[in-house]
């Protein structure tokens, strides 16, 4: 991964030569990080998975990152039972790359913990809209939209799951009451498996007492989506070397 033919720096290497001045690049750059960001941490909520190379956009001309096809959302990436996703959101080398000298420590890091506290004060507004939009029964037994509810338990669940993210407690779940998820009590040792071993635990009891604050969560998050070990399941499609 650190051999000079896989230095995965397209996008800064891109947005570099598409700038007419330092200025515009600095620009570009900083609308890039806090969009990629603002997505991110919305993306996490909505358990938006499949996040290739295809279905993330960059608009040269601005820096801002557009996301498309949102056919894996409410976990359902993160719930298969063959290579499932061990990620919170994308954020591999050719993105971080294009952050430059700060990385994901500097503007990324303030932007996703902006956007998850305005998520979390707002937490009942978005979980009105979600609800009818989960619960809906025309949408929810139609193609995808059934085979999604399938995959991610029932309605109750994905709402309940969203909640739990919106309020800091969706890992809020004492080590021992830990049930393996896909998997075995030996290989839940993995890092990757027990982070979704408490998050996908739609029984388990949270205890309010270890809520995390927009900071925390987003470190964990951060931290989770940039180990290597999790990158090391993943279905090599979805381009983890990049």
């Amino acid at each position: 991964m650190n051999s000079p033919d896989c230095e995965a720096i397209d996008i800064s290497r891109a947005m570099w030569h598409r700038a007419n001045t330092a200025e515009q690049w600095i620009e570009r750059r900083n609308v890039f990080t806090t969009s990629l960001a603002t997505m991110s941490m919305v993306g996490y909520v909505l358990g938006l998975g499949d996040r290739h190379l295809g279905n993330i956009l960059l608009s040269m001309s601005t820096g801002k990152i557009v996301h498309i096809d949102f056919g894996d959302s409410f976990d359902v990436g993160r719930l298969r039972h063959v290579l499932p996703e061990t990620i919170p959101f994308r954020l591999t080398r050719m993105l971080t790359n294009a952050m430059e000298v700060f990385g994901v420590d500097g503007v990324f890091r303030a932007s996703a913990t902006n956007t998850q506290t305005i998520l979390q004060k707002n937490r009942d507004s978005i979980m009105a809209l979600l609800s009818a939009f989960v619960y809906d029964p025309i949408v929810q037994y139609k193609g995808k939209m059934k085979n999604m509810m399938e995959k991610s338990r029932s309605p109750q669940d994905v709402a309940e799951r969203i909640r739990n993210k919106l309020r800091g407690t969706e890992l809020a779940v004492h080590d021992s009451s830990i049930t393996p998820l896909n998997t075995t009590s030996e290989s839940c040792k993995r890092p990757d498996l027990l982070f979704m071993s408490k998050a996908f635990d739609d029984d388990a009891e949270r205890d309010q007492t270890m809520a995390m604050g927009p900071e925390e969560q987003v470190g964990y998050l951060i931290q989770e989506a940039v180990r290597t070990d999790n990158y090391t399941t993943l279905y090599f499609g979805w381009g983890p070397l990049w």
